[in-house]
């Protein structure tokens, strides 16, 4: 053959294939989509796109019904085959696209994984009834940054400004509180149920006993001044509360959380768990899952502006790294860790970018300054994910300004019960920080009639320390575990 056939029979089989090859790509950048879903026939034969998005034409040959495309993130398309031309387009179901990103099977922009996150949440994670064996830790740190008590009638004596200005000099300004549990924790993503096997709180877990002290000081003068079959009556305008006398600050030698003194026999008896419980339900309320939620994303993604930033590798996974941003009032950003294969989130980082709630009224205030945390999940023995840690730091500063009466009433004097009254004006301002661990050491699915049968009653209650004990774990095989796992997450 001479030169000149041999190039018109190259150029011809080149027209030839071109033809027959047809490119895939996106309707808006006009990039390629590798890895497109091609199928026909009721039996689902099919193929997908090559690498550079294209597909052999002659493959269709034949086949009278629709072509269908499919491809995460975009619209479906159905073409018969006579309507397939060089290049077929799909439409991305994201109205605004960010960056593009090149995965391993595909070129996606960061809207896009958001959609593919979005459409897959019921299948990818765990909402059902579950039995969580958990750690749970909740450390405060806090301090009063400024106390004025002006003392304006008093049947006490030593209850005089000169005495209010001693005890707020002697007053420790600062403190910390921690308490550390485990157990097992019933429930879903909202409603729950805790019995914990172990627990202990600690005060001043730093210092060396000088609230302690502070607090003998105190109930030495009550003991001295008011009688032991009294009662106090403590009013700030409409505002009032009623404590007994003969409760004391200290019990054998520790300091008695004074919460657990407030409130019915009942109530009193279950405190620590229903603390426990209204703890957990605020570091719940961060989950992204959740319809409540303030962490709302994936619900509002149109609010958002997600942009992404690197690929890493999470437990052998490769994952998309992907920043979130409020575009109107919301307010939280963070950073999203996705599974490439399943377009799972196994870890979020979140932050407040303002303040979350603040109250003032009747000289009483309250703010929440912000929270920060992070969310992690890993694949239970169903398949499904399942949080494996979560940690929220908390900010919140609060103030009074009010007037203040304490009225002493006697219980057993018939007519006028009153025995002494003190008015002061006070002004406190202070704040704290709280930090959480949540860790779920194992898990099982349960049904509802499991969780109906769950006797919350059986909780242990809390061994009381004066200091952190470093070695009150030392004997409980999962705490290595959880160790472990906080480190992981804190480095």
């Amino acid at each position: 053959m001479n030169r000149k056939l041999f190039f018109v029979f190259l150029i011809g089989a080149a027209q030839l294939f071109a033809q027959r090859k047809v490119i895939i790509v996106d309707a808006q950048s006009q990039k390629p989509l590798a890895g497109v879903n091609i199928t026909w026939g009721e039996k689902g034969e099919g193929m997908v796109s090559e690498e550079d998005g294209s597909f052999d034409k002659d493959v269709l040959k034949g086949i009278k019904k629709p072509i269908h495309f499919s491809y995460v993130g975009y619209k479906d398309r159905s073409i018969l085959l006579k309507g397939v031309t060089s290049k077929v387009e799909m439409q991305p179901t994201s109205k605004a696209l960010s960056e593009v990103v090149i995965s391993k099977d595909a070129l996606l922009s960061a809207n896009q994984i958001m959609d593919s996150i979005q459409a897959h949440v019921k299948d990818n994670y765990n909402f059902n009834l579950t039995n969580r064996h958990f750690f749970l830790r909740q450390k405060d740190d806090g301090g009063v940054e400024q106390l004025d008590v002006h003392i304006k009638k008093s049947t006490i004596a030593v209850f005089d400004d000169a005495f209010a200005e001693k005890m707020i000099a002697e007053m420790p300004k600062e403190n910390d509180f921690l308490t550390e549990v485990m157990g097992n924790h019933y429930g879903d993503l909202k409603k729950q149920k805790l019995l914990i096997e172990e627990g202990y709180k600690a005060y001043d877990t730093e210092s060396t006993g000088y609230l302690e002290n502070y607090y003998k000081k105190l109930e030495a003068i009550i003991n001295e001044h008011v009688k032991s079959d009294s009662y106090f009556k403590i009013r700030t305008g409409i505002l009032s509360f009623k404590t007994d006398a003969n409760e004391a600050f200290l019990k054998d030698g520790e300091v008695v959380d004074v919460r657990n003194d407030m409130g019915n026999a009942k109530k009193q008896a279950n405190f620590f768990l229903n603390d426990r419980k209204e703890m957990l339900g605020r570091v719940f309320e961060d989950i992204f899952l959740r319809k409540d939620t303030n962490i709302d994303f994936l619900k509002d993604l149109e609010k958002y502006q997600f942009e992404y930033i690197d690929d890493a590798v999470i437990d052998e996974n490769d994952v998309f790294v992907l920043n979130f941003q409020p575009k109107s009032k919301k307010k939280y950003q963070g950073k999203l860790y996705v599974n490439q294969e399943d377009f799972s989130i196994l870890k979020a980082d979140f932050n407040s970018t303002k303040a979350l709630f603040t109250f003032k009224l009747f000289g009483l205030s309250f703010k929440e300054k912000g929270n920060r945390g992070t969310i992690a999940f890993e694949k239970n023995s169903n398949g499904k994910y399942e949080i494996k840690y979560i940690k929220k730091v908390s900010n919140m500063e609060f103030g009074i300004d009010r007037p203040f009466v304490i009225v002493e009433k006697n219980k057993n004097v018939r007519g006028r019960r009153t025995q002494n009254k003190v008015k002061f004006d006070m002004l406190l301002k202070g704040s704290f920080q709280s930090h959480y661990d949540y860790v779920v050491l194992d898990s099982k699915p349960i049904n509802e009639a499991i969780f109906q049968q769950v006797d919350e009653s059986k909780s242990k209650q809390p061994k009381d320390w004066k200091r952190h004990n470093d070695n009150f774990w030392s004997n409980a095989t999962e705490w290595p575990l959880v160790q472990k796992t906080i480190i992981e997450f804190n480095e």
